[in-house]
């Protein structure tokens, strides 16, 4: 029995879209809407939903690592030159933490804001 090509396309997509599903290959969102519904979650403040970003200053150590590249070692550097040095008030003063690069400074302010002085 010969079925038309309508037939044979919708049987077509019909696998493909089952394959799809098995095998998780539709495309994920970006890192920013869980760093988004987290500071949301964390009873986050006004000012830091506002900007859709977290304070560095009140960040934890999760919350950084939830950054692309950051992870415990890096985190804990972060947190640890805030306790010694006092507020963060621009973000380029990440630059002097060890570990911390241009790249990894971008990624940052994509999710964190520094309080201006």
């Amino acid at each position: 029995m010969k079925k038309d090509p309508v037939f044979w396309m919708g049987i077509t997509a019909a696998v493909m879209a089952a394959a799809m599903v098995c095998c998780n290959l539709f495309l994920m969102p970006e890192v920013s809407a869980p760093m988004v519904e987290y500071a949301v979650l964390r009873s986050a403040s006004s000012e830091e939903l506002s900007h859709g970003k977290i304070d560095i200053n009140s960040a934890t150590a999760y919350d950084l690592e939830q950054v692309e590249g950051i992870g415990p070692a890096v985190s804990g550097k972060i947190l640890s030159y805030i306790a010694a040095n006092g507020p963060v008030t621009d973000m380029e003063q990440l630059l002097e933490v060890e570990g911390i690069g241009a790249v990894k400074l971008e990624r940052l302010k994509y999710y964190f804001f520094a309080e201006k002085a």
